[in-house]
């Protein structure tokens, strides 16, 4: 996910995300937005403030 980041992800979504979510997600990215699983947030937090 972080590798994906750096190279200019503007999302991530885990693999078991509901199909309407998924949709959602791409109209989210589509406008310009950025989105984050929820299951994904806290290792980014963690990261971003070097708790690793």
């Amino acid at each position: 996910m972080f590798a994906a980041l750096r190279c200019g992800a503007s999302g991530f979504l885990v693999k078991d995300t509901d199909p309407d979510e998924l949709v959602q997600a791409v109209r989210v990215v589509a406008r310009g937005d950025a989105l984050l699983s929820p299951s994904v947030t806290r290792a980014v937090i963690r990261r971003s403030v070097g708790a690793e």
